[in-house]
């Protein structure tokens, strides 16, 4: 089977799209249960999720206008391991607020009166304060797209993690060795 996209390629366009890649395991993590695979070719880096365990939602989280990539990636990252960011999801919560905190902890470049957040492009944070109203995201669908432009730069990462559902946290619960 011939590749259909290089790493370098693939952008928040391709979410919900069947890719082919070619290229080789760079890193394997387990993060209780939810393992990321970074596949790495010549072109650039490509981090995938597998075996969601009990999953809703599946989340990009594109960062955006970082000083450097280091910045994005951090803030990206942050924002994913928020387990009130992951919660908010799977109650269906646009909250906006759980990103800016999630951003506050890292270092990363940024002046918080001009974050902007996005749901599924919707931006309901702008300028650090309140953008469009939160009732026109909608979070039902599986796949879920959060942009967050730091303003600081035009460094760019995105981080793809998944919700924490009652389904996670039992199977999680219940596994033992």
């Amino acid at each position: 089977m011939l590749k259909t996209h290089t790493c370098g390629e693939l952008n928040l366009s391709n979410v919900g799209q069947h890719v082919t890649l070619a290229g080789w395991v760079n890193r394997r993590r387990d993060h209780g249960g939810l393992i990321f695979i970074d596949v790495r070719d010549r072109f650039g880096l490509t981090q995938i999720t597998v075996d969601a365990e009990g999953a809703a939602h599946e989340i990009s989280i594109e960062v955006v206008g970082a000083a450097s990539e280091s910045d994005a990636l951090t803030v990206g990252r942050e924002i994913a391991r928020s387990n009130l960011f992951k919660c908010a999801i799977f109650g269906g919560d646009p909250n906006w607020g759980r990103v800016l905190s999630a951003i506050g902890v890292t270092h990363a470049t940024f002046d918080p009166d001009a974050l902007d957040v996005s749901f599924n492009g919707i931006q309901i944070c702008r300028a650090g304060g309140i953008g469009e109203p939160r009732e026109l995201v909608d979070l039902r669908d599986r796949e879920v797209s959060v942009v967050v432009d730091l303003h600081a730069g035009d460094r760019r990462a995105t981080i793809w993690t998944t919700d924490l559902t009652y389904d996670y946290v039992r199977e999680n619960a219940e596994y033992s060795t």
